[in-house]
């Protein structure tokens, strides 16, 4: 990835309810300035644009701050993100 903000990564299935889903980092790279976001969405991927997925019914830790569409809802929630 030559650019940072394209890297998302989601499944190829919904969740079902209730069900837990884990992330496993292997390597993280000093080549980009921004964090890794770790989050869940109810958008249908197939029939959304990349770039608009996060703004509405998405969560996403961010570095260590809550976001709900798009909108911080917590700060300080969580080990940063950035300093893994």
């Amino acid at each position: 990835m030559s650019e940072e903000g394209y890297g998302g990564l989601l499944t190829n299935r919904p969740l079902q309810d209730n069900e837990l889903f884990q992330v496993r980092i292997d390597k993280l790279l000093d080549k980009y300035s921004t964090s890794l976001g770790i989050g869940v969405t109810r958008q249908d991927l197939k029939t959304t644009d990349y770039t608009a997925w996060m703004m509405c019914g998405t969560k996403m830790l961010y570095n260590n701050q809550l976001y709900e569409s798009g909108s911080v809802t917590k700060k300080d929630y969580g080990p940063n993100l950035r300093k893994l």
